[in-house]
């Protein structure tokens, strides 16, 4: 009797735990299918994101291509001399960048470093044609008024820093740093006494310069960002400073 019972005991053990076994199968089963799911759900919303990024690229800015053989993206931007940078002449940027794939930019030409920190992993794309724009576009405009210019002024550019140094003053005692952005702003930052006179001791230096500061915050500077402009006017604040010297 107690054979009996026990042999049937095992028997709904075995069956229990088959019963067991069929579910676990079937909800790992499920849950393989749902990963598959999600995962291709993930995927083409990414695909959609990165098409729909690319296709606003080409109607904004210009076009872009990709090649997956050496994963490559290529991007040209053309802006007519009406648009953002009015009476400039038309200008053809193109830049091209190694990329791990279409949303994430590294291995960037040293030029523009910028465009590997500006691109966030949703707008890569959009973020990089942006950065082209202003950083290659700006920085060409840049480059040839200071050329222009270097011929009636005492300018020294400083690219890494984005300063540009500018001699003046009565008897070229008065030094002035202006910061020009990557999207063409530009704003006074210092102004410096240079001492060009053996008698000059270190408390007129002090002083000239403390008085130079204080003054910096009269500047009113130019309604627009044209180079020209602005070293016209600080080259007249340096000399107004120049001559407000005991």
């Amino acid at each position: 009797m107690c054979t009996e019972a026990s042999h049937q005991m095992i028997d709904r053990q075995k069956q229990l735990m088959a019963k067991v076994q069929t579910i676990r199968e079937q909800l790992v089963a499920c849950t393989d299918h749902m990963n598959t799911y999600m995962s291709n759900c993930s995927q083409t919303a990414t695909d959609k994101q990165t098409d729909y990024i690319q296709k606003w690229n080409q109607q904004r800015f210009g076009w872009s291509t990709g090649s997956s053989e050496d994963d490559q993206v290529t991007v040209r931007i053309e802006t007519s001399s009406s648009d953002t940078f009015p009476g400039r002449p038309f200008a053809l940027v193109r830049g091209t960048h190694q990329c791990d794939n279409l949303e994430v930019v590294c291995n960037q030409h040293t030029d523009v470093a910028a465009i590997a920190q500006c691109a966030s992993v949703a707008l890569a794309p959009g973020a990089l044609t942006a950065e082209l724009l202003s950083t290659k576009y700006v920085n060409q405009l840049l480059r040839m008024d200071i050329l222009r210019l270097q011929s009636q002024y005492a300018l020294d550019w400083d690219k890494e820093k984005r300063q540009l140094s500018l001699l003046s003053g009565l008897n070229g005692n008065v030094l002035a740093i202006l910061s020009v952005r990557t999207d063409g702003n530009i704003a006074l930052t210092n102004v410096q006494y240079k001492p060009n006179d053996e008698q000059d001791t270190p408390k007129t230096v002090e002083s000239a310069n403390a008085d130079f500061m204080t003054k910096l915050e009269t500047f009113t500077p130019p309604p627009t960002n044209s180079l020209d402009e602005w070293i016209s006017e600080v080259h007249d604040f340096c000399i107004a400073l120049s001559g407000s010297l005991p």
